[in-house]
């Protein structure tokens, strides 16, 4: 499942999409996903002259394990009182290289990681596989994560 963010619109927002529902990747472009027990919305990182969508509690579904897709990890309690259980971010790249990582964790309270809230719900912010601007990483590690789910 992929959402876009920023990144995805410097080479055109598009051509990405296009080639990745052409690699058979589900692509939520500011839309949901229902699979099973999963409802998945893919909230869009707001570039260009895309809007953010109205994000409330119609967006939740009863009996589902729901999940937001949104690039970065802002928000996190809003969502997690709407009834989101998790919410799965990135865009810092956990710093990317020392001295940055300093300051990373002054621009974003949650830098990277896996966090949990008093209502039991959780937010995991991935440092992902890419770079920003210097092709490099010092300080940090890229990762892949891969979430296993169990129904209750």
């Amino acid at each position: 499942v992929f959402t876009p963010g920023n990144h995805d619109f410097y080479p055109g927002i598009d051509d990405v999409i296009r080639a990745c529902r052409k690699a058979g990747i589900i692509v939520l472009d500011n839309e949901r996903w229902q699979f099973e027990f999963l409802n998945i919305f893919g909230l869009t990182f707001s570039f260009e002259d895309r809007s953010v969508p109205r994000i409330d509690e119609s967006l939740v579904k009863e009996g589902f394990l729901n999940i937001l897709n949104y690039h970065v990890p802002y928000y996190w309690e809003e969502f997690s009182k709407m009834g989101f259980a998790i919410q799965l971010s990135g865009h810092t790249h956990g710093g990317q290289f020392y001295p940055a990582i300093n300051f990373t964790k002054l621009l974003f309270k949650y830098n990277k990681g896996l966090f949990r809230d008093n209502l039991g719900k959780y937010l995991h912010v991935t440092t992902g596989v890419g770079s920003m601007d210097t092709p490099m990483r010092w300080g940090t590690d890229s990762e892949l994560v891969v979430l296993k789910l169990r129904k209750n």
